[in-house]
Order: structure tokens, then sequence, then C-alpha cells
């Protein structure tokens, strides 16, 4: 199947099955006033956990940026032509926003989003847990030499405390 820059060639206001499963790229039909019409796993997984499937029929509040309305109320001269490139801020301002870099594409009636997570973003974030991890079990070494070390220190100090009480044991009978 080739498919050219456009969305002309989509069929309608189903998504292709050979997209329904996939997770990184988020695909998703949407009437131009909000409601959803098809989407596959990928854009599901945008959906925040606290949204009841009765929201699921309005998706315009998960636009963050750009704006669903502001999406819907473009046109293009090409049937089928991209009304918009980039970055979308999609999620929950209370919950989680998740960007992706995407495009959508103009339908009659519709709007066809084919979005992928922003990959130089997760680049960052995995950096970020690797060094987060890094400094985790250097802590984690940290603290296992600081117990250790109470440990030994307590030890010590269970041995002080018995030798005084022998030394008092001692004491103690001839000073009555």
């Amino acid at each position: 199947m080739n498919y050219v820059s456009t969305a002309e060639s989509w069929p309608g206001a189903r998504i292709p099955e050979f997209v329904r499963n996939l997770m990184a790229t988020a695909v998703a039909v949407i009437s131009r006033d909000g409601i959803l019409i098809d989407a596959n796993r990928g854009f599901f997984s945008l959906v925040p956990e606290t949204m009841t499937a009765a929201d699921m029929l309005d998706v315009r509040d998960l636009f963050v940026n750009p704006r669903f309305d502001r999406l819907a109320i473009r046109s293009t001269a090409q049937p089928g032509g991209p009304i918009y490139d980039g970055i979308l801020n999609v999620g929950s301002i209370d919950d989680a926003v998740i960007s992706l870099r995407g495009i959508v594409y103009a339908q009659p009636d519709s709007v066809l989003l084919v979005a992928e997570h922003e990959v130089a973003q997760l680049d960052l974030l995995r950096a970020r847990l690797l060094r987060l991890n890094d400094e985790l079990a250097t802590e984690q070494r940290r603290l296992a030499a600081a117990l250790r070390e109470i440990k030994r220190q307590r030890a010590r100090a269970d041995e002080a405390v018995r030798d005084r009480n022998a030394i008092r044991a001692r004491v103690q009978p001839e000073a009555v």
C-alpha cells in the first residue's frame, strides 16, 4: 500500500486495520464537531484515565495546543490535504499532556489525525531516566554503606556497654 502525502485515498470514516493495534502512532478520525469516529490503540493510550467512555464521544478537550476547534475550522484547497503539520499537545491539563509530532488532514466532514510520539522528547526523557537510575544506584550504595557503618557502630556500642557493665559488676561488690 503506497499512501501519498495527502489523505485523499483514505477510506472515509474508518482507519485501516494495519494501524489499529499500533501504540507508537496515534491515528484517529474525528468529526469536525469533535466526535471521535474511529481511533487506534495509540490514540486511546493518550486518553487520561479519568476520562469516561461517555467523555470519549467528544474529544475536543484532549487537544491542548493547538485547540481542536482551531483545527476543525481549517480547510485546504486540495481535498484530503494537510491542515496542520507540527507538534500537537494532547491530554489533560489536570493530569498529563503528551507532545506528538503529527499531521491533521482535512476530510469533508471530519479530520484525520496521524501522529507519533515526539522522538526527540522521548530521547531526552530516556537520557534523564538513565541519569536518575545512576543517581539512585549511587544513593543506594551510599545508604548500604551507611547502614553497614551503623551496624558496626551499634555492635561497638553494645560491646562498650557490656564492658562497662562488667566493670561495674566487679567494682560494686567491693564498694559495699
